[in-house]
């Protein structure tokens, strides 16, 4: 983890430094991209913990604003280069409204979804829509939807998505 902390870090110095837009983003991007790899190492380890039996999740305040801008630096220009549409919908009460939660999974879940939204989409659009169904004093019940036009799943795979550690096609090519 620590190489991957020392480059993350000194991307985050250099885009505080620079001013051309163009660099600015792809800095932004190098270091969003470290933060995933690193938080990919961290499940990692999280899988050891889980299997010990240890596994506690961090309950922080964070804003649903900040998490949908991660997901669109991360695919914006991505997505782009293949040709596709990217775009992400917040609902315009979530932007302000803090929430607490486990915002880090939360985040990796949205990753890996629209990630592979980019990767088995060749033509057409990715779309993640943040929604929210319910809100009270105490809880907020959101919606998360990943819209695509990509390959999809067959419905007789489907089923089988949901159990630990299975794919719809466990090629090394999917």
């Amino acid at each position: 983890r620590t190489p991957l902390g020392v480059i993350s870090g000194l991307a985050d110095l250099l885009r505080r430094d620079v001013a051309h837009p163009r660099q600015a983003r792809r800095l932004n991007q190098l270091f969003d991209t470290t933060q995933h790899v690193l938080g990919v190492v961290n499940d990692i380890l999280d899988l050891s913990k889980i299997e010990a039996g240890e596994l506690s999740l961090a309950s922080e305040v964070f804003s649903l604003d900040a998490v949908a801008a991660r997901v669109r630096r991360l695919f914006g220009d991505q997505a782009r280069k293949k040709g596709l549409a990217f775009s992400v919908r917040l609902e315009s009460r979530l932007r302000s409204l803090p929430l607490t939660g486990a915002h880090m999974r939360l985040t990796q879940v949205l990753l890996n979804l629209c990630g592979n939204a980019v990767k088995f989409t060749h033509s057409g659009s990715v779309r993640l829509v943040i929604g929210l169904k319910a809100l009270d004093a105490d809880t907020a019940e959101l919606a998360f939807e990943v819209r695509d036009t990509g390959i999809g799943i067959a419905a007789d795979q489907a089923g089988r998505l949901f159990r630990p550690f299975r794919q719809a096609d466990s090629s090394a090519t999917r």
